[in-house]
């Protein structure tokens, strides 16, 4: 091989690599040092304990996706990739990129995985209420996700990990792209016919309360989960759209 050409074939794969742990991770994580994910998770204020263990699950859990061989074609052949590969601050880039595919893919997804992503944010904001307000407000961290992912079992983490790792598969598969949801019209007809207790707590949240965004994102969780059929195909949808009701912060 030409010498001269190793240096961008370099920087090209380390840029994939920050790319695929960015996205597991959810953090701008230098995982092409030594340090690993589970180092840049402390840096979150994480325990080293619970660190090591998100980063070994999230590695178990996307395992199946990123030796896919599509997936790592249509990553390479990507614009915004090439674009991260490219700049200067490349692990900034590589986790904005890994954020985007995520909320282009998630909507995507089969309905029963819609299901299993809506249950697991429950789970995740009944042990946070920080993290069930902030999502409330449209600004769910990185800290406070992982922290509250770090609460569940392995089972529902590894899942986490491979629902996203599933969405940027989907975002990835243009020739496959599911429309997104006509929000507008969707939400219409939502709020009109969801209950009053969901509307109050709604109404109630606009005092700016912590406990009150809380108590408005759970609500809306549990309205959600009260659907059937395809009105529950169509919630989900919306929700893991970015645009549905439960709001939508960093984090999906």
């Amino acid at each position: 091989m030409n010498e001269e050409h190793q240096p961008s074939r370099a920087r090209r794969n380390i840029a994939i690599h920050l790319a695929i742990m960015a996205i597991a991770t959810l953090v701008v994580a230098q995982v092409a040092s030594a340090q690993g994910p589970a180092a840049q998770l402390q840096q979150l204020g994480m325990s080293q304990q619970d660190a090591e263990r998100l980063g070994r699950l999230a590695r178990e859990a996307m395992a199946p996706v990123i030796e896919d061989a599509r997936w790592r074609r249509r990553l390479l052949s990507d614009p915004r990739v090439r674009r991260a590969s490219s700049q200067a601050e490349a692990e900034a880039a590589a986790g904005v990129v890994g954020q985007e595919l995520v909320r282009e893919g998630l909507y995507q997804l089969p309905v029963e995985r819609l299901r299993r992503w809506h249950e697991l944010r429950g789970r995740m904001t009944a042990r946070s209420q920080p993290l069930c307000a902030a999502l409330h407000d449209g600004a769910a961290s990185s800290a406070l996700t992982m922290s509250a992912l770090a609460g569940l079992p392995d089972e529902d983490v590894r899942d986490w990990f491979a629902i996203r790792a599933e969405a940027t598969l989907a975002a990835l598969s243009s020739d496959a792209a599911r429309p997104r949801p006509d929000i507008d019209e969707w939400l219409q007809g939502w709020l009109a016919e969801t209950d009053y207790a969901t509307r109050a707590a709604l109404l109630a949240a606009e005092s700016g309360d912590e406990r009150a965004r809380c108590a408005a994102t759970r609500a809306v969780h549990r309205s959600i989960s009260d659907l059937r059929g395809d009105a529950l195909e169509r919630a989900l949808r919306a929700s893991a759209s970015g645009t549905g009701p439960s709001p939508q912060g960093t984090e999906n």
